[in-house]
């Protein structure tokens, strides 16, 4: 009898188990979380832990977990998608860390995971250098203890909610004092927040903090960083602004995905899409096609002494040059000066000074003519997957250039690699999608075109390009021009030359 009752209540168990491991594969599958890894170590402020807790108890999509320096030298933050430095002292908290776990850090986020940054930890990447578009406008970071007015830009409104909209009382204690987005060739810094007030104690100088930015966003690498000057966690009103930023950055962490590509085949870009295609391409032909006469001669960046724009001459186009004198059209024109009926330059000549522009920084100023976002680059920097930026809209992060077709990035740097490994008809079908304002790229012997129209029929590409002199040679590469404009290129050249076809980002939005 005991054995029947025995083996009855067994089977009822097992139906049970049976019953309940049912449910749990029926169940549907609950959101992952988003792990937060909260620095707590040397050089964080004894009290600056203490009010992140409630934040993250209101909202279940986020696990928060305390982690130590030799934590982060070990490679913890491998589990982690969110790195959180609270307040304190930023060259403390980098002396905790040692240099392996700053490494650790800026590795981190570089592989597309996000970092986020309270006061200390809003010095911390710029002390670090991971966040180089910003600077403090001063060093005296003692400014004092002060409740300060903050109003969110028409971004920080969108991430934040329509509740932050307007001026906000927010806690202040001697946060960084930012200049940003001071280098164009580098990716934007986005304000989400001014300081509308300020605090000048201990001597500082009034003044600085009024209108400077007090929340931003940016990227460094494939990832997200948003640093906070002041300190909404103190304030459960503000709360929301905390959680906005964490909400954002989750929504831009990459996890290894592969590089975005366009594929066209049989669609017909819109009137909107053209109008913008035009406008870049209408630039790049305004940089090719202005004439400008020299005052004196300017010696070319290649080899002192050596005149390549001889004073009097009239020239076809901004000048080329591969140095850091870069120059837009804007800037180029605010050089010259009308003489009997000339457009005469009066600006530097010596060699490494004269105002000028190479290959890639020509198709850059072009696309951010009408993309402010767009940084000016090398050529090193056009293949897709090497830039990411924070678009001013809202606030994504996304890649600068996305490939035209569906070619395999199976090599950095070596574009010749690439188009064989992908193959020839791969790579044809790739150049046929190509659009006016477009580029083209090859590494390593860098180059860098932009597309003027393709004529399929004939797979013939036309482009522009800044182009300086041909290899081997001593004279422009037209005669007084710098510039290809309407060159044929066939598939078969650009294939044979290792060409990727590319395209900036808001180009296809």
């Amino acid at each position: 009898m005991k054995t029947r009752i025995f083996r009855l209540f067994s089977l009822v168990l097992v139906c049970c188990f049976v019953s309940l491991s049912f449910g749990q594969e029926a169940a549907p599958d609950q959101p992952a979380k988003i792990r937060v890894a909260m620095y707590a170590d040397g050089g964080v402020g004894s009290v600056a832990y203490k009010n992140f807790p409630p934040i993250f108890d209101s909202d279940p999509r986020f696990e928060m977990t305390k982690v130590t320096a030799q934590q982060v030298r070990d490679g913890i933050l491998d589990n982690f998608d969110i790195f959180l430095l609270p307040g304190g002292s930023s060259s403390g908290e980098a002396k905790s860390m040692e240099p392996e776990g700053v490494k650790k850090v800026k590795e981190f986020v570089k592989s597309g995971k996000c970092y986020l940054g309270f006061c200390a930890g809003a010095y911390f990447p710029v002390d670090q250098r991971f966040m180089d578009n910003a600077q403090m406008k001063t060093r005296c970071w003692e400014r004092g203890l002060a409740f300060l007015k903050i109003e969110q830009t028409d971004l920080g409104v969108k991430i934040f909610g329509e509740q932050y909209k307007g001026i906000q009382i927010c806690r202040y204690h001697n946060g960084p004092i930012y200049n940003v987005n001071i280098n164009p060739l580098l990716p934007p810094v986005q304000v989400l927040s001014y300081f509308r007030s300020e605090v000048c104690g201990y001597g500082s100088a009034p003044g600085t903090q009024i209108n400077s930015p007090a929340i931003v966003l940016t990227t460094y690498g494939k990832g997200t960083i948003i640093t906070l000057s002041p300190h909404p966690e103190y304030t459960p009103e503000l709360y929301g602004i905390v959680l906005g930023c964490l909400n954002h950055l989750a929504d831009n962490i990459l996890y290894g995905q592969p590089e975005q590509g366009v594929v066209r085949t049989g669609q017909t870009p819109s009137e909107e899409n053209m109008a913008l295609r035009n406008r870049v391409l209408g630039y790049m032909r305004s940089m090719a096609e202005l004439e400008w006469t020299p005052a004196e001669d300017l010696e070319w960046w290649a080899n002192k002494n050596r005149v390549l724009y001889k004073k009097g001459e009239t020239y076809k186009g901004i000048p080329y040059s591969k140095e850091w004198q870069w120059s837009n059209l804007e800037d180029f024109k605010s050089y010259l000066q009308e003489q009997d009926g000339k457009l005469v330059y009066t600006g530097p000549t010596e060699y490494y000074q004269y105002k000028a522009n190479a290959c890639a920084c020509a198709c850059s100023f072009s696309w951010r003519s009408v993309c402010p976002d767009m940084p000016v680059l090398k050529t090193i920097n056009l293949e897709p997957g090497k830039i990411y930026i924070s678009s001013r809209i809202d606030g994504k992060t996304r890649q600068a250039f996305l490939k035209v077709g569906d070619y395999k990035m199976t090599k950095y740097d070596d574009s010749k690699a690439v188009v064989n490994d992908n193959g020839k008809d791969a790579m044809f079908a790739c150049y046929a999608q190509l659009l006016p304002g477009d580029g083209l790229v090859k590494r390593p012997s860098g180059h860098a075109m932009m597309v003027m129209r393709v004529d399929a029929e004939n797979q013939t590409v036309y482009i522009i390009d800044q182009y300086g002199v041909e290899k081997g040679k001593t004279e422009l590469v037209n005669e007084n021009q710098s510039w290809h404009i309407e060159q044929p290129y066939t598939y078969e050249e650009l294939f044979e030359q290792g060409y990727l076809p590319i395209s900036p980002f808001f180009l296809n939005e």
